[in-house]
């Protein structure tokens, strides 16, 4: 029996302690004037992170003893009646950051939140941890914690498993996550050759990042070149290539937000065909057009002056009454016959 009073003194002296801090969080509030030390809209954060401390900090054996005095407390009793989540571990690639936890295997429908705390919080705000977005009452065993590591400084996570209004205890990453660990893959590059112009495609798509393009010519390794693109731009112009000359070219990715480079990338050739037969073919081609076009222009011309001509010049046979001389012409002739023989007596 006093071992059952020391364990409802345990809990009294905890409920106290609560309601000490929070009046003191609320009226450090009320007093704006006097330049409060904490916002007034952080005192309801303060406020459940203090009972959430409190809570935790009531052993299982205490609460199975107060359970069994008579106690029915639904924060004491029944609020960590849920296994924590278990193997907590964050993956971190090219500056995206998943949180995963092992799921719990119980009967019913679990969810799970996730809070973080950074390094100023971690100092300064002990008790308050932000909600994750996107990260509340999820039935997914992983979280895309991206979006709250926002600076190269220690961040802190925690999980919960929830069912109903049963609430397991936190779970906490350990160690913190630094961004600094994220792993930096090699992009993927692709080299063409359109038109004598040499063109480099970055099969990515990171933001935040930089390209550096390395490119030289086949069996001139001593003049490498390079240029820098951003992750926006799909394809970056090189230069104007060589006929007949074969090109190779390796990327590296820089993540600026922490000033690390990936490793290099495969190295990528083309081989750029010589385009003097290709002109020859080509123009070739346009002759054969032109004549293709030309003729049947032509041969539709021809026809339309053979139908013109049918029908204004109509090639027909004349009579023979027709072709004899009128009779003046003839008197004319028979004439002029007499005169030259008569000058000729």
């Amino acid at each position: 029996m006093g071992l059952l009073q020391g364990y409802a003194l345990q809990v009294t002296l905890m409920v106290l302690i609560s309601s000490f801090f929070t009046g003191l969080l609320e009226a450090a509030a009320r007093s704006q004037a006097e330049g409060p030390s904490i916002p007034p809209h952080h005192v309801g954060p303060y406020r459940d992170r203090v009972m959430e401390m409190i809570q935790s900090s009531v052993s299982p054996a205490t609460r199975q003893s107060l359970s069994k005095a008579g106690w029915k407390s639904s924060e004491i009793v029944d609020q960590h009646s849920l296994p924590i989540p278990e193997n907590i571990s964050i993956e971190s690639i090219n500056l995206k950051h998943i949180l995963h936890w092992e799921a719990l295997k119980v009967p019913g429908n679990v969810t799970y939140s996730v809070e973080s705390q950074g390094e100023y919080e971690s100092r300064y705000m002990k008790f308050y941890w932000h909600k994750t977005e996107n990260c509340q009452e999820i039935s997914a065993n992983w979280c895309n914690v991206t979006a709250e590591v926002s600076a190269n400084v220690f961040y802190k996570f925690r999980v919960r498993s929830e069912l109903g209004k049963q609430l397991s205890d936190w779970a906490e990453l350990e160690p913190p996550f630094h961004r600094k660990k994220t792993l930096l893959n090699p992009p993927k590059v692709d080299l063409q050759v359109s038109e004598l112009n040499l063109v480099a495609y970055i099969e990515d798509n990171r933001p935040n990042f930089q390209f550096i393009i390395f490119y030289w010519q086949k069996g001139r390794e001593d003049n490498i070149k390079c240029k820098k693109t951003n992750s926006y731009a799909s394809s970056t112009f090189l230069e104007k290539a060589q006929e007949g000359k074969e090109y190779c070219a390796e990327v590296i990715a820089h993540a600026s937000p922490i000033n690390r480079n990936s490793s290099k990338s495969k190295t990528v050739c083309v081989q750029v065909q010589e385009l003097k037969q290709t002109w020859l073919f080509t123009g070739l081609l346009c002759v054969f057009g032109v004549v293709l076009a030309i003729v049947p222009i032509v041969l539709a011309a021809w026809k339309s002056a053979a139908v013109i001509r049918y029908f204004c010049c109509p090639d027909e046979d004349i009579p023979d009454a027709l072709k004899e001389p009128d009779v003046s012409q003839k008197m004319f002739k028979n004439y002029y016959s007499s005169e030259k023989k008569s000058e000729e007596i």
